[in-house]
């Protein structure tokens, strides 16, 4: 149902729109999944999908390019202060980092399974 979509658009939703994104509705916010292909988004299916070697072409070029990963829906907290090095005890990565680094990881369990995943960004040395 697309009554109540789009009250919550990030900042680069047009340049995305108009670079031929297909949105899903996320927690209120219109998120890219893929671009390019003309197939829609919905229905899901246990079946390949006709959007999934679109979504192959959008990796590739991520990977072999660069990219703008809209975060904007998603959460964000402040951890500062010398209790900051928590991070390193349960991320998978090297939080340890240099202030302006970004890190990517998965906060483990004890078991060692995936609770989250996490991007960081390093602000200072106490943050």
């Amino acid at each position: 149902m697309d009554m109540a979509r789009g009250p919550r658009r990030s900042p680069v939703y047009a340049a995305l729109r108009d670079g031929g994104a297909h949105f899903v509705s996320m927690a209120g916010w219109e998120r890219a999944v893929h671009f390019g292909a003309e197939a829609a988004h919905l229905p899901l299916k246990f079946t390949a999908t006709a959007w999934r070697d679109q979504v192959g072409v959008d990796v590739a070029a991520c990977r072999d390019g660069a990219a703008l990963i809209d975060q904007s829906a998603f959460g964000k907290i402040m951890v500062q202060g010398p209790g900051a090095s928590f991070f390193n005890r349960i991320c998978a990565n090297q939080m340890d980092v240099a202030p302006g680094r970004i890190v990517y990881s998965q906060i483990i369990n004890t078991r060692g399974g995936i609770e989250s995943d996490v991007t960081v960004q390093r602000h200072d040395p106490e943050t």
